[in-house]
């Protein structure tokens, strides 16, 4: 009788170890998975302040400074959230604003007057705008791989 007891006793402790691991294991991936999902909110956001700057280009052929601090202030943290790769590609973003905003600056200047210098800035002008078209399904490819969520162990 004692050596039954001795029995049920050592499998009820290797039970409730076997719980307790399992209890710690779901605790780890409940962590990990909230982990990543915070990331991933820093980096939408992040991606959702490249896209207010791409749609503001985009709905006004111009861009303001305005839309440059709110682009600044809503990007700032890439270089802590990503690969250099995406903070690279926003200081080129915010260096093609600011030529775009140039450009526009120089041909609303009423010193420049209509022949082949302006019509040389208007092309530049139209190629940056074209640019910041572009970036909206480029930006997606470059994102893409950072925001993909996925919940597989």
């Amino acid at each position: 009788m004692k050596v039954i007891t001795e029995i049920i006793s050592a499998f009820g402790t290797l039970i409730v170890g076997v719980i307790v691991a399992y209890i710690a294991y779901q605790q780890h991936k409940t962590n990990r998975n909230k982990l990543r999902l915070d990331l991933y909110d820093k980096r939408f956001s992040v991606y959702k302040g490249l896209n207010a700057l791409l749609f503001h280009v985009l709905r006004d052929a111009n861009v303001s400074i305005e839309a440059l601090a709110e682009f600044k202030s809503k990007t700032h943290e890439a270089t802590f959230l990503f690969n250099g790769d995406i903070a690279q590609y926003l200081q080129d973003v915010r260096a093609k604003a600011v030529e775009l905003r140039s450009q526009q600056q120089n041909l609303d200047n009423r010193n420049l007057p209509v022949g082949p210098e302006r019509s040389k800035l208007a092309e530049e002008n139209s190629q940056v705008l074209q640019w910041f078209e572009d970036q909206l399904d480029i930006s997606k490819q470059k994102f893409s791989k950072y925001l993909k969520f996925n919940t597989r162990t």
